[in-house]
């Protein structure tokens, strides 16, 4: 049977891991990259089995050839995540640095991974996304396009949720316009 397998950076409290839940989609591997020990406590404590690295910028291709090994049986892996909006959301004022920024800067680590999930994963369907802040700079959101390869489609979150707040998501699969959502 073809199982999947998900990389969830700058993972949270475990987010993608209750979204998996909550649309019923049995993952056979779960990694979780976050920095933060009190996030890290809360995903481990609802979900002991997924399996945790602290810092995005230390996973090492060795680490994805050792998943790989220990899963040989997973034949999609969905990697990303939403990396650091500090730098880039309007919150910041005018004097953001962007993707320029300490934090923001991270996103850098999407394309390292993938390319660590390309090199010592094969035989697997890599599915790529990322998520940030929709009030970043163009210059930004241009830069990590060009990054990906990849345009982003504007959501706005309360279409879906409680909170208004616009969000940019890259995604390497053909993203459809849902009832409930607009895309933008």
């Amino acid at each position: 049977a073809m199982e999947l397998g998900v990389f969830s950076l700058f993972d949270g409290v475990g987010g993608a891991r209750r979204a998996f839940e909550l649309l019923d989609l049995p993952v056979a591997m779960f990694v979780s990259v976050e920095l933060d020990p009190r996030r890290r406590r809360v995903c481990k404590a609802n979900w002991p089995h997924v399996i945790h690295f602290n810092d995005v910028t230390e996973v090492t291709a060795k680490e994805i050839k050792g998943l790989k090994d220990k899963f040989p049986r997973v034949r999609v892996v969905i990697c990303g995540g939403g990396f650091a909006c500090r730098d880039m959301s309007i919150l910041r004022g005018p004097g953001r640095k962007g993707v320029q920024g300490v934090h923001s800067g991270l996103v850098t680590q999407l394309p390292r991974i993938w390319k660590f999930i390309r090199q010592h994963w094969r035989c697997v369907s890599l599915k790529k996304f990322a998520e940030n802040a929709s009030s970043s700079f163009l210059k930004d959101v241009l830069s990590v396009s060009r990054m990906f390869g990849i345009l982003p489609v504007l959501v706005e979150a309360g279409d879906v949720g409680w909170v208004r707040r616009g969000r940019y998501y890259w995604c390497d699969w053909p993203v459809q316009q849902a009832d409930a959502a607009q895309l933008y």
